[in-house]
């Protein structure tokens, strides 16, 4: 993780002291990036703003142990006598624990269903007291344990696994299909502002979609690593990927720095002409110099450290 650290710091570096305002937060809470604790800060005094979903992702990993031992534990004798024993249940707790704390917080601070939407109150709120929180954040990373144990234990054989016929895989796809679909377009007139969500709806939506997407992916995972995505394990598989890939990290992290750029490069104000014109000038430009910067300190910075590694 040494590497990783190190790419973190160059590209923090260098938007924080070309960003006034963000080198005046970064005065005041510098310390908390150092911690991996600013998703707990405002979110006006993030340094780095997508800095947030790294300790988000960092608070989860040393969580995960915590699980995995329960779990290696509960489970070490039979997998199927104990499957109701502590790991799971604390897998389970946490998932419901997760969806009680995202139905309390979105009725009491009034929240929206997602950030990005035409209702322009609450927008803030929802992402200092709700969208960057690992207790909000930590539902894929449970399933994704259970995911990932399960694929373990198919693979030392401790659970045998029968072909299932072609019915049943139709049906897994589309059921798989639907729910993410569902989790995708039930909000489009929400955010279009055609339509007034009420407080119990969103609640209910913030509660459950994430456990919808998880479930989603986890069968998309378990079906490329079992051979029953057909063509999908082909697409998802194919060579194309690697590289961009392995430089998703530095991409990551650079995007904000260059939409940044882009943005305030012009001589007048932005202003949305239509959906292909943001997408041409905006989402394109963004996306490959993006790619180009990652590649680019990738090369000079992530790359030797991981060889000193």
């Amino acid at each position: 993780m040494f590497h990783y650290e190190q790419m973190h710091i160059v590209i923090f570096l260098i938007t924080v002291f070309r960003t006034p305002m963000l080198l005046e937060n970064c005065k005041m809470t510098w310390w908390m990036n150092a911690l991996y604790i600013n998703n707990f800060a405002d979110v006006f005094d993030i340094c780095y703003p997508p800095s947030w979903f790294l300790s988000v992702d960092t608070q989860l990993f040393w969580a995960a142990p915590i699980f995995l031992i329960a779990i290696f534990y509960s489970c070490e004798q039979n997998f199927l006598r104990d499957l109701r024993r502590t790991g799971f249940g604390a897998v389970i707790g946490g998932i419901v624990f997760s969806v009680i704390t995202t139905f309390f917080l979105t009725a009491y601070y009034d929240l929206p269903a997602v950030g990005f939407t035409m209702h322009a109150s609450g927008i803030l709120d929802f992402m200092t007291h709700f969208y960057i929180k690992p207790w909000i954040r930590c539902i894929p990373y449970l399933i994704g344990i259970l995911c990932g144990y399960f694929i373990v234990q198919v693979r030392n054989q401790n659970i045998k696994l029968r072909q299932p016929k072609m019915w049943e895989l139709v049906v897994c796809w589309l059921f798989a299909t639907v729910i993410a679909l569902t989790v995708i377009f039930s909000v489009y007139n929400y955010i279009r502002g055609t339509s007034d969500w009420s407080v119990v709806v969103r609640s209910l939506y913030g509660s459950f979609a994430r456990i919808g997407w998880s479930l989603e992916f986890a069968w998309v995972i378990l079906a490329c690593t079992f051979d029953w995505a057909g063509p999908v394990k082909a697409i998802l598989e194919h060579p194309l990927w690697y590289p961009l890939g392995r430089l998703s990290y530095c991409t990551f992290l650079a995007h904000w720095f260059i939409m940044y750029s882009v943005l305030n490069g012009s001589d007048g104000p932005v202003h949305f002409v239509s959906l292909w014109h943001t997408y041409l000038t905006l989402t394109v430009p963004v996306v490959f110099l993006s790619y180009v910067w990652a590649y680019m300190w990738s090369c000079l910075v992530e790359i030797p450290f991981a060889k000193i590694e």
